[in-house]
């Protein structure tokens, strides 16, 4: 596509999509809704297709829902994920499409094998299926899933017809690493002894199992003490990592390091192993999935930067580690079906910067016409209300239209072109 059509398309993307935000689809999902639905199992990964009954009408198109991390200490099922206290099933169905979801084959950082998940679920069940005709297919993920979502929009263009990511990894997942493991060296600097019998959470090299069992009953009940007990350090701490918070919420100080620390806990050993395909050896300097690597970082904002400089744990990260990283995790910003990207601000678990450094990706891969970026002005991790999520997918969906409808068009304009040339 040459300059000139790459702006025809953008403003037509850009004009529709807000036209398509200020009149974004008004049905509700009620808490009931009626639907025919199917389940089973493709390589190891459980999934579900649901198709709208009367009173709704369903309009052919299918929703392909890529749910977000779930901890690994955890069996594999179908999401149940809810927005606003609807499940997330009904929200799609009340909108009058049908709704597909899938467990994966594993929980945990499972995102290249995600990805295959979904093709197989839209090549087996959706685009062979015998019982029902489907038309268009759109993809929709949050958190992990936003970045599933996204690799998989890049790879199957084919399969998809558009795509939508809330506060996804999109970004840069190497980048993503390290701030998880930045937070958890950092904080293990400021809160050394919190517990007698296990002085540290872990570390960026492995987690112990009696800090994952438990975490709900001993590690928060310990992390807030100190936190309240040692505001010092609190302050030191928020502003050597520069996380996100709530200015008008004071409470948010807690959700936030709580909320990035139950990441650190319960991902870093699925992470080096999924990475270095083998299992974590608590105590070794080095592991073969070690992604984190703060070898070179200089940390400040402390009372005393040197010393903390000095003092904190650094990490090395493997070789083989970020090989597997950038061959499976990162996205390239190639795309060739519009993708519309929303994320909080302030979020604290998957930075809004994922957001803009993919718009680069975008703009250097020639793709920017058809990546929309919408920014949310708020605290918190996928903290986004019904209507916002309903406007982002209306404009996916209105930008899927416009390039259905260029894409008509331009073979007659070069008809025509060819047609009256001199």
């Amino acid at each position: 596509m040459n300059t000139r059509m790459h702006r025809i398309a953008s403003n037509l993307l850009l004009a529709g999509c807000a036209a398509a935000i200020a009149l974004c689809a008004a049905a509700d999902a009620s808490a009931q809704v009626p639907a025919n639905c199917r389940e089973g199992e493709l390589n190891g990964a459980q999934w579900r297709v649901c198709v709208p009954q009367e009173p709704i009408q369903w309009n052919h198109d299918v929703v392909v829902y890529a749910h977000g991390y779930v901890s690994p200490t955890l069996p594999v099922a179908l999401p149940d994920d809810e927005l606003g206290e609807l499940p997330v099933q009904d929200i799609v169905l009340s909108m009058g499409y049908a709704y597909a979801t899938t467990s994966y084959r594993a929980n945990g950082l499972v995102v290249p094998q995600a990805v295959e998940d979904l093709a197989d679920l839209v090549r087996e069940e959706i685009r062979n299926s015998r019982e029902f005709r489907f038309d268009r297919v759109f993809l929709v993920g949050v958190s992990e899933g936003g970045l599933i979502a996204t690799l998989a929009l890049e790879k199957y263009p084919d399969l998809f017809t558009g795509g939508l990511s809330a506060c996804g990894p999109i970004g840069d997942f190497r980048r993503q690493i390290n701030y998880f493991g930045d937070f958890l060296v950092v904080f293990n600097y400021f809160f050394p002894n919190m517990l007698a019998e296990s002085p540290l959470l872990g570390t960026p090299l492995g987690i112990p199992r009696s800090t994952m069992e438990n975490w709900e009953s001993k590690f928060v009940p310990a992390i807030l003490a100190a936190l309240e007990q040692n505001p010092s350090a609190t302050r030191q701490l928020l502003r050597v990592t520069r996380v996100p918070l709530d200015p008008a919420d004071p409470e948010s100080v807690q959700e936030t390091i709580l909320g990035i620390l139950w990441y650190c806990v319960f991902s870093t050993n699925n992470a080096i192993e999924v990475l270095g395909g083998r299992a974590v050896q608590i105590g070794q300097p080095g592991q073969p999935g070690q992604a984190f690597d703060n070898t070179r970082k200089w940390y400040s904002g402390s009372d005393n930067d040197f010393k903390m400089n000095v003092l904190i744990q650094r990490v090395a990260a493997s070789s083989a580690a970020l090989a597997r990283i950038e061959a499976g995790y990162q996205a390239s910003g190639r795309i060739t079906r519009p993708l519309i990207t929303i994320h909080t601000t302030g979020d604290p678990v998957v930075p809004f910067w994922h957001q803009i450094t993919y718009g680069w990706k975008a703009i250097q891969s020639a793709s920017a016409s058809l990546h929309l970026g919408i920014p949310v002005f708020r605290y918190g991790h996928v903290n986004l209300t019904l209507h916002e999520l309903k406007a982002a997918f209306s404009a996916m969906v209105f930008a899927a239209d416009a390039q259905n409808l260029f894409m008509q068009i331009v073979p007659t304009l070069r008809i025509l072109i060819t047609d009256y040339s001199f």
